[in-house]
């Protein structure tokens, strides 16, 4: 998927390689990979969650690592991650940090010997499901998965937010392009459960960073693990579930912020599916986007074609990527 800018705004464009998670036995898929011309900064990164390690019990084929090695051969800046990241670790990796190590092997073979930077986000098996899997914790302890961009990264209160709440501005120099992470719903075992009420601090510290990325014309994208609008079989009723029902304000509150600040993009883990959403717009029919009903008025009316259905500044593009 190529973002572009408009004829009317500055020409500063981002590729977003999109692979497949751990289901599935192909090794990468919906790659929506264009060629993008720029005056300033042309780029690609990749996303995926769910990776898995190849013998977790849901994993097909290697298509793990395999996904890794695509990604690492597909001349890509950077791979953000959307939570859920050993998976269910059996027998391949025995800790966040092992897990680390053998991500950046595999993107280092199909990328002249070098890893592809490697952003974490946690999901619910490093929050809830920490004491069966790896907590998150694991993870950023471990030398094997310091942040690649830590001197471009700006954390809600300090370095101990890396994979919980953090952002990023992209390249180091004249950045065109801002990634912000975030987790409502999502209960830590250190430190709990984070509050994203409306006029909270955290809902505030993301008001303002969409503000300042819009000021300085970047693109905005935000991750989180438990998409908002999903229409899967294995998660989709989640927002009214018994471990998310609780938060679902939370997160409707959220997300209509992202999308009356009119972000880019917003990327989510946790279904094990591709999905992609039109481009979203608040307005006459539509004050606010409900989790579970199909509003057609909440399209945005911004003219596209087949070929690129993106203008910049009409609103966010949804994509689930488990």
């Amino acid at each position: 998927m190529a973002l572009k800018a408009g004829s009317s705004l500055v020409s500063r464009s981002v590729a977003v390689l999109v692979v497949a998670g751990i289901i599935g036995a192909a090794a990468y898929s919906n790659t929506h990979q264009q060629h993008v011309t720029a005056a300033n900064g042309a780029f690609s990164f990749a996303a995926v969650g769910d990776n898995g390690d190849d013998s977790g019990p849901d994993d097909q084929t290697n298509a793990s690592s395999k996904t890794l090695q695509a990604a690492g051969g597909k001349s890509i800046q950077f791979i953000q991650t959307l939570g859920d990241l050993a998976y269910d670790p059996t027998a391949t990796v025995t800790s966040g940090g092992g897990w680390c190590s053998w991500a950046n092997g595999h993107t280092a073979s199909t990328n002249s010997g070098t890893a592809v930077p490697l952003m974490l986000a946690a999901g619910n098996h490093e929050a809830q499901d920490a004491v069966s899997n790896f907590a998150i914790e694991d993870y950023t302890g471990a030398a094997a998965c310091a942040n690649p961009l830590a001197s471009q990264t700006t954390y809600y209160a300090s370095s101990a937010d890396y994979a919980k709440d953090y952002y990023y501005d992209y390249p180091a120099t004249n950045p065109n392009l801002r990634v912000i992470n975030i987790n409502p719903g999502m209960t830590y075992q250190t430190g709990g459960a984070r509050s994203y009420a409306q006029n909270g601090a955290l809902y505030n510290w993301l008001s303002s960073a969409i503000d300042s990325a819009k000021t300085n014309n970047q693109w905005t994208v935000v991750t989180f693990h438990v998409p908002y609008l999903n229409a899967g079989s294995g998660h989709g009723g989640d927002m009214d579930g018994a471990i998310y029902g609780p938060f679902k304000q939370q997160f409707t509150d959220v997300y209509n912020l992202l999308v009356s600040k009119k972000v880019d993009l917003i990327l989510n883990g946790h279904e094990h599916n591709y999905q992609r959403s039109k481009q979203l717009s608040l307005g006459a029919g539509c004050t606010a986007i409900a989790s579970d009903t199909y509003n057609a008025s909440c399209a945005s009316s911004a003219a596209g074609t087949v070929a690129d259905p993106y203008t910049k500044g009409s609103g966010p593009v949804q994509l689930v990527i488990g």
